[in-house]
């Protein structure tokens, strides 16, 4: 890649955040660690983003476990550039992308999605990590855009065997999910795959809850539990509970 991607990718910031003018956080830590456990599956640090000014305001402690360097040191452009040469381009359409995305839905219902995708990035020892990169809204714009986000990167290195980096639309509160998104095409809603109660089991099996502790957790019988588990194995058509937490992790159903 000859030219320097990042003008544009700040560009593609600016329009999502509908603002070039930047504001206080208006969001407290317990907030942001509330909002970090809807995503932490594995080891994984997270970061607060400023689209307006292009700058990572914030990096969490646990990106020196996840990547090796210290929080001051992962900066835009440091994030950026160590992004495997692979995966430059598919970082950079996914961004296009998600301008796209929100620029079709209505502004209040931005902090209704969580963005999700996965790319590598590279360890200070050299080596490269796969990365899942889930980013939220936590602070809007007057106009109605995204104007800083939390981003949580969870270390899947181990967990997800494909190659094929996918980005997915997550919907909350009753929203529609647009799973495994073409990038630069048109959105098509994805059934659900999994229930509400289904989804909720396979988040704490991930965990590592077994059926008792379950059964204990959320106030129903053991019996109860493994049917619910029978099912999960059968709409995901997997074979165990590993496979399905791979599968899970790899499509981003939760």
């Amino acid at each position: 890649m000859n030219r320097d991607p990042l003008p544009e990718l700040e560009r593609i910031w600016g329009t999502v955040a509908r603002s070039n003018v930047s504001a206080e956080p208006n969001y407290s830590i317990d907030y942001i660690k509330k909002i970090v456990d809807i995503f932490s599956i594995a080891d994984y640090y997270y970061l607060i983003f400023n689209l307006v000014t292009s700058t990572i305001e914030y990096v969490q402690e646990d990106i020196t476990k996840v990547l090796g360097c210290l929080p001051e040191e992962f900066t835009t452009e440091y994030s950026f550039v160590n992004i495997h040469p692979d995966d430059v381009s598919f970082f950079l359409n996914v961004q296009n992308t998600a301008m796209k995305f929100f620029s079709q839905i209505q502004p209040e219902k931005s902090s209704k999605y969580k963005m999700r995708y996965d790319y590598r990035l590279k360890h200070t020892d050299g080596s490269y990590r796969r990365i899942l990169q889930q980013v939220y809204n936590i602070q809007s714009s007057p106009e109605g855009g995204a104007l800083r986000v939390l981003s949580v990167h969870t270390d899947i290195t181990h967990l997800k065997t494909s190659t094929k980096s996918v980005l997915s639309f997550i919907g909350l509160d009753g929203e529609p999910s647009f799973i495994d998104v073409e990038l630069q095409s048109a959105f098509k809603p994805t059934k659900p795959i999994l229930t509400k109660r289904e989804k909720e089991i396979l988040k704490n099996l991930i965990e590592g809850h077994n059926s008792k502790t379950l059964s204990e957790k959320l106030f129903l019988s053991v019996e109860t539990i493994n049917t619910h588990r029978r099912n999960i194995l059968r709409k995901t058509k997997t074979k165990n509970t590993s496979e399905v937490i791979c599968k899970a992790l790899r499509e981003g159903w939760l």
